[in-house]
């Protein structure tokens, strides 16, 4: 009983951590966003932040992985859903995929400010250390013929790098101009990479 109860004390120190630094980088951005602000708004001595975390570094890596694997995760059920409901060709899945993604850093920027140069952490950065991050490609990869199997993981890849700097662009400078006026070219242009 008393390990459980550590374990989760342990887990709900992590949590005020990664919390406080989210709303933290949020507000101030990453960059102007100290340790000590993190220790201060979380509620905790420095020394605990330095049981968890060697630096800020690793803290934002973490951040970044998680949020953008639950994202990922969130928009393949999505998509999941969607596909087996009208049985969708693969390209048409990648579509949606896609469609989804743009849906949800639209609609959270905060988000998109924090995670907008990692995004495909969600789906390759730790590999051997988080098993959970593969999931989403094995399930998009899943769908395509197996033959292509290889190189469509990689012109996924491409895909969400593409789209991670698109939506940033289009979404939070409006540069070169909104999603929505630049959404159909990237959906062309996402189809000829992986047809």
């Amino acid at each position: 009983m008393e390990e459980m109860t550590r374990e989760w004390n342990k887990e709900k120190k992590l949590q005020k951590i990664t919390a406080a630094a989210y709303d933290l980088f949020a507000e101030k951005g990453i960059d102007n966003t100290t340790i000590d602000n993190i220790v201060q708004k979380a509620g905790i001595a420095k020394g605990t932040f330095y049981l968890y975390f060697s630096d800020k570094g690793q803290l934002v890596e973490e951040i970044v992985f998680k949020k953008s694997s639950i994202l990922l995760q969130k928009v393949m059920d999505e998509t999941e859903k969607k596909r087996k409901a009208e049985n969708l060709i693969f390209s048409d899945v990648i579509i949606y995929f896609v469609d989804c993604l743009i849906n949800e850093l639209r609609s959270n920027k905060i988000l998109l400010k924090i995670i907008h140069k990692s995004l495909s952490w969600g789906l390759y950065e730790q590999m051997e250390k988080k098993p959970i991050v593969s999931e989403g490609v094995c399930r998009l990869m899943e769908l395509c013929p197996e033959k292509d199997r290889q190189i469509v993981e990689k012109r996924i890849y491409i895909v969400v790098e593409m789209i991670n700097a698109v939506c940033y662009n289009a979404i939070i400078l409006n540069v070169p101009c909104s999603i929505e006026e630049i959404k159909s070219e990237l959906f062309y242009i996402i189809r000829k990479i992986i047809e």
